[in-house]
């Protein structure tokens, strides 16, 4: 599939997960969509006996994922990072601030109406660089980005749910943000 834009950046924090089952926050809206590197690890091992290759073996491991956006707001950064605003609409970092675990949903975009709808399910978001430069000559824009690290939930291990619109798939489609798809597991 090729894809020609992203849009859609969502997040929801994640209120419960254990043998009981996995509970999300209402979805919010994080920023406009700039850019996502989203990068899977997997570590794989080969066993060698008899002087060659014999089995190997891959083990997944976590999901980064780089989001860039036009803005990240305060009330964003507290959601995300764990802090807190004060009395006088300032955003206050501490040392302390324990970021929650949410899930982060996005949208790519297809010129053939086919877009790809992606929740990464269990993840935690580090507290985001900050650049800038002087203004000159032409003009350079400094949009925040901010990186998550992602994991397998605790009450199922479930790390990611995606789906390519189609016509059968739409009620899903038109509602993927309104919360995080769980959808009915299969027999």
């Amino acid at each position: 599939m090729a894809y020609t834009g992203l849009i859609n950046f969502h997040y929801a924090i994640l209120e419960s997960d254990n043998e009981s089952g996995t509970i999300y926050g209402t979805p919010k809206r994080l920023g406009a969509a700039i850019s996502l590197t989203e990068t899977p690890t997997t570590n794989t091992g080969t066993l060698y006996a008899e002087n060659g290759p014999s089995e190997t073996a891959s083990s997944n491991g976590p999901t980064t994922a780089e989001i860039a956006t036009k803005d990240l707001s305060q009330e964003v950064r507290a959601d995300l990072l764990g802090q807190k605003i004060d009395e006088n609409g300032v955003l206050k970092q501490n040392r302390e601030d324990k970021a929650p675990y949410v899930a982060f949903g996005f949208q790519m975009t297809g010129e053939a109406e086919n877009d790809a709808f992606v929740w990464l399910y269990k993840g935690k978001f580090s507290r985001p660089n900050t650049t800038g430069t002087t203004k000159g000559e032409s003009i350079e824009f400094a949009t925040p980005s901010i990186t998550a690290t992602f994991i397998g939930r605790d009450s199922d291990g479930e790390e990611k749910a995606s789906v390519i619109q189609n016509e059968e798939n739409s009620a899903v489609t038109a509602s993927w943000f309104d919360s995080v798809y769980e959808g009915t597991p299969t027999v």
